[in-house]
Order: C-alpha cells, then sequence, then structure tokens
C-alpha cells in the first residue's frame, strides 16, 4: 500500500494491478509503457514514484503513468531484479539475479557491487542495519551475508552457522 492508500499487487499476469479505496482497479502492463510481463515487487520511493520489479527490469510509475524505465540496454547489470532498497541519500539498490546490486541514482545506474565484493551475483535481500548509526545494510546472497556500509564497502560476513541466510536474518 502507498502513501496514497492505493494498493499495488505484483503479478505474473502482464500487469501490475492498482485498486484505490473507492474500489478502482487500473491495470498497468506493456501498452502503458512497464516492462516486463512478470512483476516481483512494488516499492514506493520517497518522491512517491513506484519502482517496479520484472524479469526485464524496473519500471518506474508516478500517479500511475510509466516515467521511466531501466534494462540491460540502461546499464542495468541483470534484467532480473529480484529485490529493491532505497535508501536515506535516495539511492536505490536492486539486488539481482547474477548481477549483484545495481545503485540507481536520479533515474540511472550510477554504479554496480558486483561478484567479486560480494562473492556472488545473486542478491536475495537488502536491508538496512538497524543498529547501527551509520546507515549501513545487510545483503543476503546466494550464498552468503554482506554488510554494506554508507559509502558501498563491502564485507563478506564469514564463518556464519547457517546455510539459510535469508529466513536467519527475517527472524
Amino acid at each position: 500500500v502507498d502513501s496514497e492508500n492505493r494498493m499495488w499487487i505484483s503479478s505474473t499476469l502482464g500487469s501490475i494491478v492498482v485498486g484505490n479505496t473507492r474500489g478502482e482497479i487500473t491495470y498497468i502492463g506493456e501498452d502503458e509503457g512497464v516492462i516486463g510481463t512478470k512483476f516481483r515487487q512494488a516499492l514506493e520511493l520517497k518522491d512517491g514514484t513506484v519502482a517496479v520489479t520484472s524479469e526485464q527490469g524496473i519500471s518506474f510509475i508516478k500517479d500511475t503513468k510509466v516515467i521511466n524505465t531501466l534494462d540491460s540496454a540502461k546499464g542495468l547489470s541483470k534484467p532480473i531484479v529480484l529485490c529493491m532498497y532505497q535508501r536515506e541519500n535516495g539511492d536505490l539498490l536492486a539486488g539481482t539475479d547474477g548481477g549483484g546490486i545495481s545503485v540507481i541514482r536520479q533515474g540511472k545506474v550510477a554504479e554496480t557491487i558486483g561478484y567479486e565484493a560480494l562473492g556472488s551475483g545473486v542478491v536475495l535481500r537488502i536491508a538496512a542495519d538497524r543498529d547501527s548509526e551509520k546507515e549501513g545494510m545487510f545483503a543476503v546472497t546466494s550464498n552468503g551475508l554482506c554488510y554494506i556500509a554508507e559509502d558501498y564497502e563491502v564485507t563478506r560476513l564469514t564463518d556464519f552457522p547457517y546455510s539459510n541466510n535469508y529466513d536467519v536474518y527475517d527472524n
């Protein structure tokens, strides 16, 4: 649910479904400029734009109108985006299925945190370090857990006793 009390439903049926409190439903698909047909996540950004991930990249939607898209042709490391996280400074981090993390700034890919730093290209989840005074984050990868400092320096957390890090972090 976004700040306008609209419910955004990600589906694999070819469109994003947006419902409002009056019971009106809007379908946003390829005809409206969204890229992809299998949607995974919708995240409202600080400026009210909703970023929607699909198997082809990210679509940015403002008031149910597509205003921008990012795919591999526009610098996205891999088009399948598994998770997103927006930092306080506005940077959007997109965890991909094989390309690490794309750092998106002002609607464009500014940098990529890749396999060399993360130890995996598959990023399942990015979440804030709630216990830190600085704006650090945790990244759950396909084979490990990493800490990402506010300057994007990555530290791999080794000797972690669990193999299913996603479930451990959620708990």
